[in-house]
């Protein structure tokens, strides 16, 4: 799809949101069907349709201040390096203080 398509539904999100707030997706991971096979991987359609990105792993974050948007996508390889690097992105924003 056109990338416009995936501009455009996060503009829609962006304006039901209220101001001050965050939204996370998760793009979903791979289920393990015994130790060394796994299923085939479905992605989160939530995260699809607004981000057009097809990987197990990755993080959406839309933040909505001041009618401001900021939207990130992170590629995630390790769990506890995200929940710091969310920390300090919120942090930043002044949304969240550690």
């Amino acid at each position: 799809m056109d990338k416009n398509f995936y501009i455009k539904s996060r503009e829609r999100l962006a304006k039901l949101l209220p101001n001050g707030s965050a939204m996370i997706l998760f793009a979903g991971k791979d289920i393990r069907e015994s130790e060394d096979q796994s299923y085939e991987f479905c992605i989160n359609r939530n995260f699809y349709y607004l981000t057009g990105v097809n990987e197990q792993n990755d993080i959406f974050v839309m933040i909505k201040d001041e009618d401001k948007i900021k939207n990130i996508i992170c590629v995630v390889i390790i769990f506890s390096l995200l929940i710091s690097l969310l920390q300090l992105f919120f942090h930043q924003m002044g949304i969240f203080h550690l």
